[in-house]
């Protein structure tokens, strides 16, 4: 399941954080990661598809700009060799925090899409 590999990438994302000291975006990441928890146990459940994605996406959207933020303070490349681990661990964090929310938006829009196609077969 697509969705189940997501929320793994978002776990990840959210160790990285809390060892980033990003404590904030690890809560916010927890809450976004609960809701889609909460839609895999509940059978993929089309109201709870729209809070994760509406979250992924809103999370995507804050995410990006503290990347851009980051991105515009650093003296030195985002990615380099001679920067170091921790330069580069905080600079994947940065970047997949927001990759993450926008593919799971991404994909909640298309259940939902799928959803609405396909509801006038089952429902008269």
């Amino acid at each position: 399941n697509v969705i189940i590999f997501i929320l793994i990438l978002q776990v990840a994302v959210i160790v990285g954080r809390f060892m980033m000291m990003d404590i904030w975006g690890a809560i916010v990441m927890i809450l976004t990661v609960l809701i889609g928890y909460w839609l895999v146990s509940s059978a993929m459940d089309i109201t709870v598809n729209f809070s994760y994605g509406t979250m992924n996406a809103v999370n995507c959207f804050f995410d990006s700009i503290h990347l851009l933020i980051y991105v515009a303070k650093l003296n030195k490349p985002l990615f380099a060799d001679d920067a170091g681990f921790a330069h580069n661990f905080v600079s994947a964090m940065m970047v997949l925090a927001p990759i993450t929310g926008l593919i799971a938006a991404m994909v909640c829009y298309r259940i939902d899409k799928d959803f609405r196609e396909n509801q006038s077969e089952t429902f008269p």
